[in-house]
């Protein structure tokens, strides 16, 4: 599926307004702030990288945010790394270029009227892991120092600003917990004794990880009488899913979130605190399976809409908004989540492409609608309607596309066109026709000498219309998927692989998108890394959209 579309420009109108009143103060109720954040966005790889910003992804510009208010999102989180910007003991003065660039982005985005989610990022793992009990009533003193510059310098900001006191804390136990509670209270007392609107501002507070279960367990309010603290968590679950790790690119559990939100909603209920879940999403999100995507980000926000909580989605400029080219790789997700997020429920088609073999006719499509109470209007060709009961019937849920009418749009291999379907409400879907035939790679051999590979392994391919989803590996000739040991979790995939017997070292059967392996328009490509953990023989099965198409590589290790 080509995903990269491009964005409408701003509409007549909706330009983002400059010169909202930024340093005036009405305090808002935690509560009716998370209903009023909505749509949430994460303004990732940015000011939280390491060193500095720049170093993983372009610096933000003002238009930017012009882009996500136009879409529709409501609130921003802005991630700060600032270990890289500060001086050294006793005193660690933040660099005060840092402090005026985080202030000029804060800015930009209060002027806009969103909220506006400020935190210590990445210091989490680098300096402030609490878990690690070096120094560790230093680098409590450290977080509350860190705390009373940030606190001092945007205390006079509105009350749509909101102060995280870290991301993700690191650790594993109880223990760990109780050293982030204490955090939480020391941060708290900071922000508070800080002088400005800080008495009645926001203060976002995680638990361990920020994970749902640790905090619903280890989690402690550190001040019940404070009406003015909100609990923050993330959630990528399943990983093996959102990550594209193992090989897993489908996911169908429709009811899980609802079945987790439930358990944070009451005990958000027992704490007395509202929750932002500040991150989640699909990673590599160009790659995931694109209805599974749909339906995971659908069920995700609508069950986090249903009890009461915002939701704040991870994009580091290429997975959601691409920055560079200002267009939003998947417009279809984005309207998912900016409808789930106003309990609007979206209808989906049970496939996002329909794959046409070469050389076969092309016969009646069957497609089943999942119309959560919606009504499909129309089906749209670019700007053509199709015609109902002649390009296509309806019967209850079930559509069906004639194959006289698709035949009139297929020639060539490769996507031959996108059809649009429009419904009553929520965000519209959409089909790619394919015609394929068997992908054809250049090497079905390759030699390499044991832990000596110095560049990544490149085997030009044909795709034919194909593109890669996954790639597994086995011990050479060890082809039946169904022995070996599985991996050791859940997932419903049958792509989902084994694990060799002892041809790598270190290495999961079942390799890891961008990590592992990846495609561009004309080649393949195992990571190097792999390629040097191997012992022994093994083939690399490279699976391809459709589900059926597959070609196998022998890799031969050869012992210097």
């Amino acid at each position: 599926m080509s995903v990269l579309v491009q964005s409408s420009a701003l509409a007549e109108g909706s330009e983002a307004k400059k010169g909202e009143d930024i340093h005036s103060f009405h305090r808002v109720d935690p509560y009716t702030a998370v209903k009023q954040m909505g749509a949430g966005w994460n303004l990732g790889n940015t000011l939280d990288a390491i060193p500095t910003e720049g170093s993983w992804s372009p610096p933000v510009t003002e238009d930017t945010f012009d882009h996500i208010k136009a879409a529709g999102f409501q609130s921003v989180r802005l991630p700060v790394t600032w270990t890289h910007h500060m001086g050294e003991a006793p005193d660690y003065t933040v660099d005060p270029v840092w402090m005026d660039r985080v202030s000029e982005v804060v800015d930009m985005a209060l002027e806009r009227g969103f909220y506006v989610v400020l935190n210590v990022h990445h210091d989490s793992w680098e300096w402030a892991n609490l878990s690690n009990q070096d120094n560790l009533e230093e680098k409590h003193r450290k977080l509350k120092i860190l705390w009373k510059q940030i606190a001092e310098r945007f205390k006079n900001r509105s009350e749509k600003l909101i102060f995280e006191t870290l991301n993700e804390p690191q650790g594993s136990t109880i223990e760990d917990a109780n050293q982030y509670n204490l955090m939480n209270k020391n941060i708290v007392e900071v922000i508070r004794n800080s002088g400005g609107y800080n008495q009645e501002r926001l203060i976002l507070l995680p638990g361990l990880n920020t994970n749902i279960e640790k905090t619903i367990d280890w989690f402690k309010n550190p001040d019940p009488a404070d009406r003015n603290l909100m609990l923050t968590v993330h959630n990528y679950d399943p990983w093996n899913f959102v990550s594209r790790y193992w090989g897993t690119t489908y996911w169908d559990n429709r009811e899980y979130f609802d079945v987790l939100f439930g358990k944070l909603d009451a005990f958000s209920d027992q704490i007395g605190l509202p929750v932002i879940i500040g991150e989640y999403g699909t990673l590599a999100s160009g790659t995931v399976e694109h209805h599974s995507k749909w339906v995971y980000t659908d069920r995700f926000v609508r069950a986090a809409h249903k009890y009461g909580m915002a939701t704040m989605v991870w994009d580091i400029g290429i997975d959601h908004f691409d920055r560079e080219n200002k267009v939003w790789v998947d417009p279809i997700c984005r309207d998912i989540i900016l409808n789930a997020s106003k309990g609007i429920r979206n209808s989906f088609v049970d496939k996002a492409s329909i794959y046409l073999r070469d050389g076969v006719p092309i016969t009646d499509q069957v497609l089943q609608l999942e119309l959560n109470g919606n009504k499909l209007e129309n089906v749209y060709h670019g700007s053509t309607q199709l015609k109902k009961g002649e390009d296509y019937s309806l019967e209850g849920s079930v559509l069906t596309l004639n194959g006289k009418y698709l035949s009139t749009l297929v020639q060539d291999l490769g996507v031959q066109a996108t059809l649009k379907f429009k419904f009553n409400e929520g965000a519209e879907q959409s089909l790619d026709i394919i015609k394929f035939k068997a992908p054809e790679m250049a090497v079905t051999e390759v030699t390499i000498e044991k832990g000596s590979v110095a560049d990544d392994l490149k085997i030009p391919t044909l795709f034919n219309g194909t593109s890669l989803a996954t790639v597994t590996a086995l011990e050479l000739n060890t082809i039946d998927y169904q022995t070996g040991t599985p991996l050791p979790m859940p997932v419903k995939d049958e792509w989902t692989n084994f694990m060799p017997n002892n041809a790598f070292d270190g290495l999961r059967g079942g390799l890891n998108f961008n990590d592992d392996f990846r495609s561009d328009a004309t080649n393949v490509y195992i990571s190097k890394n792999v390629l040097n953990l191997m012992n022994d023989d093994a083939v690399f099965s490279f699976k391809f959209w459709p589900r059926d198409q597959e070609v196998n590589v022998d890799v031969i290790v050869r012992v210097k």
